[in-house]
């Protein structure tokens, strides 16, 4: 990171991380000793921000930090790994989600989600899975392999605010080890909808939670949903396919990647008739939901010279009544490359490896009996630093980019990025 911008990022933690209220965080530890949970859960959070993979990664960073630094962070000394993890083993995961909607909320107060990408507002729920070296725990699934030694997959539901500059992460909520992400999407949705219950309209969510009850519970709430249809919900799935023809589309983008690549998207929908059946002897009841009003289809092509390179054909289901306001909330959640990054909060892409337990390798086996007790305060954690990166700057902060700057700097500015190396 150049350095006049990693100065303007920690002038952005110092001015945004208050509004965490750290401080307010419950300690479990019976003694607070030389560090407070606010500076352990503080260095935690820059060392995430600064892309470290674990906590011996971290604690390197709080080492090398100048005094300067030290002094806007308010990080006095060396923090650690095993500090962190014996503190972060104790937290309560409701703890660091609250943390999290106390920032939300204070960025809707200063009006840091006024800029919308949309004429509505759209959360995104998705589920995300990271693998652990430990077993039967609350929050960790146990995954047996023919050949091979069993090992826990942890599972959250992830909130992202689609339609909001920088999609920023609002919620991580972790999947109970007894079920899974259509089980537990009703109570998913109710934690984001008693935590957020004015800040958005749509919810969209993949296959892994289409059922006619999970939408018939966004519906009660007065909320509307956007769910993918896939290939084994079959009656629904093929009446969509033969009724949406892509010759028919509302709307088409192209979005030009470099000189060579191209991605051309076109949205098709039509309106659901309730007396719809399909098959024979399959009553309207058997093939289309009551509360479903819309289908739609997303064709995505993305081509190299000219050449078609890659193709993805998606099918859903809407409770909106089609207007154009319909068709552009949910096109937006495509305007990225293909891979679905549109659920994918900026802290998703520095995932920890599989195995890895937020501890040094070379400490793994040692150490990860005891990081077993703390994955779903891991992912809760890795929910933060997208939160505050992408709401902690205002419209129009040097971060965004050169659009506020003169053109010299703005010329000076392109010539170094261009010159950096792209960071994933």
């Amino acid at each position: 990171m150049e350095g006049r911008r990693l100065r303007r990022m920690v002038g952005l933690l110092k001015a945004r991380l208050p509004e965490l209220d750290l401080d307010a965080v419950a300690d479990p530890r019976a003694r607070e000793g030389r560090w407070s949970l606010a500076q352990i859960l503080r260095a935690t959070l820059v060392g995430l921000m600064a892309g470290c993979k674990g906590l011996w990664e971290a604690e390197q960073l709080t080492a090398a930090l100048s005094l300067s630094m030290r002094r806007q962070l308010r990080l006095p000394r060396r923090l650690a790994d095993t500090t962190a993890r014996d503190a972060l083993c104790q937290l309560d995961v409701g703890e660091l989600r609250s943390a999290l909607h106390r920032f939300v909320k204070a960025a809707w107060r200063r009006k840091a989600h006024s800029q919308r990408t949309l004429p509505i507002q759209v959360v995104a729920l998705d589920g995300k899975v990271t693998a652990l070296p430990c077993l039967n725990q609350p929050f960790v699934q146990t995954k047996h392999l023919e050949d091979g030694a069993p090992y826990g997959l942890v599972r959250t539901v992830t909130a992202a605010l689609v339609s909001a500059p920088g999609r920023p992460c609002i919620d991580a909520i972790p999947i109970p080890a007894h079920t899974n992400e259509m089980g537990h999407f009703q109570a998913a949705f109710a934690s984001v909808l008693g935590a957020y219950g004015g800040l958005f309209d749509v919810v969209t969510y993949d296959a892994g939670a289409l059922s006619e009850a999970n939408g018939e519970a966004v519906v009660k709430a007065n909320k509307d949903y956007v769910f993918r249809l896939r290939g084994d919900h079959r009656t629904m799935y093929k009446l969509a396919e033969e009724l949406l023809d892509p010759a028919d589309a509302v709307e088409r983008t192209i979005d030009v990647l470099d000189s060579r690549t191209t991605v051309t998207r076109t949205l098709t929908l039509i309106a659901v008739d309730p007396s719809w059946s399909y098959g024979e002897g399959k009553g309207p009841d058997e093939t289309v939901w009551t509360h479903a009003r819309t289908f739609l289809r997303i064709d995505s092509e993305k081509l190299r010279d000219g050449v078609v390179i890659e193709s993805e054909t998606r099918m859903s289901v809407s409770s909106m009544v089609p207007s154009p306001a319909h068709a552009e909330a949910v096109d937006a959640p495509r305007t990225l490359p293909l891979g679905r990054r549109e659920q994918q909060p900026p802290h998703a892409r520095h995932r920890l490896r599989r195995g890895q337990a937020a501890v040094d390798r070379g400490r793994r086996e040692r150490h990860a009996r005891r990081a077993g007790a703390a994955p779903d305060r891991l992912h809760a954690a890795r929910a933060l630093p997208g939160g505050v990166a992408a709401l902690g700057r205002e419209p129009g902060h040097p971060l965004e980019g050169p659009a506020r700057l003169g053109a010299r700097r703005a010329r000076r500015r392109g010539a170094r990025a261009h010159d950096e190396p792209t960071r994933p």
